[in-house]
C-alpha cells in the first residue's frame, strides 16, 4: 500500500511540474499519457483523438499528450486514471488483468485468427464483457486500439522453432500468461517494465524480447537485437482509457464528442497500423536486421496449445470457447 501511495504521489508531482506555468485557455485540459515512443502507433492514435476532440469542441477541450512514460508507464497511468489524477491513457492490456481477470484471455497465444476477427470480437459483446469490470473501479474504456501482432527478437540466433528459444532470456510483460507462453516455448521468460527493455538488451541482461513490429522499430530494439522472427504469437491491443471521475465532470454533449472521437481515432489508428506493417519489415531489413518471415508456426501453436488451460479459472472456459468459435457477420 505504501508503494502505491508513493507512486501516486510521484505521478502527482510530475504532473504539477509538467503543467506548471501553463495558462488554461480551455474549459477542460486533459493529460493523455502512454509509455511508448513519440513516433509509435500509440502516439498516432493519441494524436488522432486529440485532433478530433479539439476540432469538435472548438478548443474547449485541450488534450496534452505525454509519450515515453513522461507521466508514467502502464501501471502508474492506470492507477492515476483510477484515482482521477490523470485524465486519460493509452494502456497495454497485460497490466489490466488485475482489474478485470477476464482480460487475460486476450493475451493467449494464437487466440485470434486475424485482425478482422480480433476487431469484431473486441468491438462487440465479448469485448464489452471482458473490459466491463474496469468501470466499477473508476476507469472507462473508450476504444480498443492496437499495437499489432507480437514477434520475437534476440541477439543470439535466428528463431525458426521453439527449440531455438531454449534457454534464451526473453523479456515479457509482467503477465502470468506471457510467462506461461514462453516457458512452454522453452525460453527463460523475464518480466520487465517496458521502459527498461532497451538498456537491458544493450547490457546483455536479457537476450531478447517480444513486441509488435511497430514497437520494435520505434523503440530501436533492432539496434541491439539483430534477429527478428515473425511469430505473431499474440495479438496485442491497447485501450484508450479515461477517468470515470473526469468523464462525469464533462457536459453530456462533450461526453458524446469524446466517445465518438475515440471511435474515429481507433479506426484511423488501426488503418495506419496495417499500412505501416509491411513498411516496418522493409525498414528493419534496411537497418540491418535479419528477419525470418516464415518460422514454423505449426510448432509454436502446438507447443502453446495447452497454455489456456492454466488460466481457465481466471477468465472462464466459456469465454475462451466463444472466441475460438467466433464467426464474424458476413
Amino acid at each position: 500500500m505504501k508503494k502505491k501511495v508513493a507512486r501516486v504521489f510521484l505521478i502527482t508531482l510530475i504532473l504539477v511540474s509538467v503543467l506548471a506555468g501553463a495558462v488554461a485557455a480551455a474549459a477542460y485540459e486533459v493529460s493523455l499519457g502512454h509509455g511508448t515512443a513519440a513516433d509509435s502507433l500509440y502516439q498516432y492514435g493519441a494524436e488522432q483523438f486529440k485532433k478530433v476532440v479539439e476540432e469538435r469542441t472548438d478548443g474547449d477541450i485541450i488534450v496534452n499528450i505525454y509519450p515515453g512514460g513522461q507521466i508514467g508507464h502502464d501501471r502508474d497511468l492506470t492507477e492515476g486514471i483510477q484515482l482521477g489524477i490523470i485524465e486519460m491513457g493509452l494502456i497495454g492490456t497485460e497490466p489490466l488483468t488485475t482489474f478485470s481477470p477476464k482480460m487475460a484471455v486476450i493475451n493467449l497465444p494464437f487466440i485470434f485468427r486475424n485482425r478482422e476477427v480480433a476487431y469484431a470480437i473486441l468491438d462487440g459483446e465479448i469485448g464489452n464483457e471482458i473490459i466491463a469490470p474496469l468501470e466499477k473501479q473508476g476507469i472507462i474504456n473508450l476504444a480498443w486500439m492496437e499495437n499489432g501482432f507480437r514477434n520475437i527478437t534476440n541477439s543470439v540466433r535466428a528463431i525458426d522453432s521453439p527449440a531455438d528459444l531454449k534457454g534464451l532470456k526473453i523479456r515479457t510483460p509482467n503477465s502470468p500468461v506471457s510467462l506461461a507462453i514462453f516457458k512452454a516455448l522453452q525460453a527463460n521468460p523475464t518480466p520487465m517494465n517496458f521502459g527498461e527493455v532497451y538498456t537491458a538488451l544493450q547490457q546483455g541482461t536479457i537476450d531478447g524480447q517480444e513486441n509488435p513490429l511497430a514497437l520494435i522499430y520505434s523503440s530501436k530494439f533492432y539496434e541491439v537485437n539483430k534477429h527478428i522472427s515473425l511469430t505473431g504469437h499474440i495479438y496485442s491491443p491497447c485501450v484508450l482509457l479515461i477517468s470515470k471521475q473526469f468523464f462525469a465532470s464533462l457536459p453530456a454533449d462533450y461526453q458524446e464528442i469524446v466517445k465518438k472521437a475515440a471511435i474515429v481515432a481507433r479506426d484511423r489508428q488501426r488503418a495506419e497500423s496495417m499500412r505501416r506493417e509491411q513498411s516496418y519489415v522493409d525498414r528493419l531489413k534496411a537497418a540491418g536486421a535479419v528477419i525470418n518471415e516464415n518460422p514454423q508456426l505449426d510448432l509454436f501453436i502446438e507447443a502453446t496449445s495447452n497454455v489456456w488451460r492454466e488460466f481457465a479459472d481466471q477468465f472462464g472456459e466459456e469465454i475462451y470457447l466463444k472466441i475460438k468459435s467466433f464467426e464474424p457477420d458476413s
